[in-house]
């Protein structure tokens, strides 16, 4: 039975967005991670090399490093606690149309209050009768943020999926693919991509996924918006919803 999707990523402390036409309605929430804020005072600006971080000032060579995961962690659950659930509440969303996972920015536990959510690893899930699949990590940039992985990493999660799922949820995109970051580099993991495509640029394989028709994430700022693609048995459609709302109905409408 088709069913109308809203989905979020990188708010970052914001709260989604959700127009009035969808309160206490049926409708989905997709939140495909960084939608917790992180906090000043745990962490400090300095440029890491190797083992070594050099503190800067803020308007030198920067990047963040993680002071104390678990206490960042403990907050953002107290965002989610005191803040985003009675959000849903007043809008009459039940948790269990929430659909998580958890983003590079996020460390709190979002599989104990949504149960379609994971916190790490990856997941399929059987929601109104269609296959999800849930995978949390993006490809390894810093070291210093939630999640950061190999592609070997990312690879062996994802095929850790149903590869008959007809919905992906993921942070990071894949690789090519509405991934630019905000310095305009290609952020996304080829993993991905050559699991969902059948392609390399290494050799010509078959998609491990070919029942995919929609792939929904975040993680790339400076690349939000939708890209679809026509296959001869498939259509697939991703959506970056990297600070902005997707309204969108599945199975999609001829």
């Amino acid at each position: 039975m088709p069913f109308n999707i809203l989905h979020f990523s990188d708010l970052h402390g914001k709260l989604p967005a959700i127009p009035v036409k969808y309160w206490n309605t049926d409708v989905t929430i997709v939140l495909s991670g960084d939608i917790c804020d992180n906090y000043p005072d745990h962490w400090q600006v300095g440029v890491k090399q190797g083992t070594l971080f050099t503190p800067t000032a803020w308007n030198g060579p920067w990047n963040f490093r993680r002071i104390n995961g678990t206490e960042e962690g403990r907050l953002q659950n107290e965002w989610i606690e005191t803040v985003l659930l009675p959000h849903f509440v007043k809008c009459g969303i039940p948790v269990e149309n929430v659909i998580a996972v958890n983003g590079n920015h996020d460390w709190a536990d979002f599989d104990k209050y949504f149960p379609n959510a994971i916190k790490a690893g990856a997941k399929t899930i059987l929601y109104r009768g269609i296959k999800i699949g849930l995978m949390v990590g993006v490809p390894q940039f810093t070291s210093e943020w939630y999640e950061e992985l190999s592609e070997w990493g990312i690879e062996d999660r994802l095929k850790q999926l149903d590869p008959e799922i007809e919905i992906l949820v993921t942070h990071t995109p894949p690789y090519s693919v509405l991934d630019r970051g905000h310095g305009q580099d290609r952020i996304g993991s080829q993993a991905l991509y050559t699991l969902l495509f059948g392609k390399s640029v290494f050799e010509a394989v078959p998609p491990f996924f070919n029942n995919v028709k929609l792939h929904l994430f975040g993680h790339a700022h400076a690349a939000k918006g939708g890209k679809h693609f026509d296959f001869d048995d498939r259509k697939l459609k991703c959506y970056n919803a990297a600070g902005t709302r997707f309204e969108l109905d599945f199975p999609f409408k001829p």
